[in-house]
């Protein structure tokens, strides 16, 4: 149906030149090839020293080598619980929690890759960052809140 419109257009009353026209074509060609794939194009992080505006929270700690992090980038990406691993930062950047600058070389926190990378391949943790949040996370559930704090968000 679309492709039978671009048709009747190109052969329209109204001229056209020829760079135009495979400009035209090379516009329908897009349409065409995005409608059968339903998803948006992905974006990336292009630069690891790049500051994001991503919500990250720190969920668990399965293992010392890895955490499952919350991830939410308005816009860019949003992954609920993706795996990230301990590693070395093989480029300075800066830590997506504390916006630390991370130079290369430092104990840092990355996106685990499966087939292939995900949009926020690039971003990093500082290893001290998700040690603190897990020990705050695992602090305030096995400590029961103290009256004083019941107190204060009653009144």
């Amino acid at each position: 149906m679309f492709r039978d419109a671009t048709m009747k257009s190109s052969n329209s009353e109204l001229e056209c030149s020829g760079s135009d026209r495979a400009r035209w074509m090379r516009i329908t060609q897009a349409l065409l090839s995005n409608s059968r794939d339903s998803r948006p194009p992905r974006q990336q992080f292009s630069e690891p020293s790049a500051l994001t505006d991503a919500f990250v929270l720190v969920l668990e700690r399965p293992t010392a080598k890895t955490a499952i992090v919350f991830w939410r980038d308005a816009g860019r990406c949003y992954y609920g619980e993706q795996v990230w691993m301990r590693g070395h930062a093989r480029t300075s950047g800066r830590c997506a929690i504390s916006r630390q600058v991370i130079s290369r070389g430092d104990p840092v926190y990355k996106p685990r890759w499966h087939k292939t990378s995900p949009a926020n391949a690039f971003c990093m943790i500082l290893a001290n960052e998700i040690d603190v949040a897990s020990r705050d996370s695992h602090h305030a559930a096995t400590e029961p809140p103290n009256r004083e704090a019941l107190d204060g968000e009653l009144v």
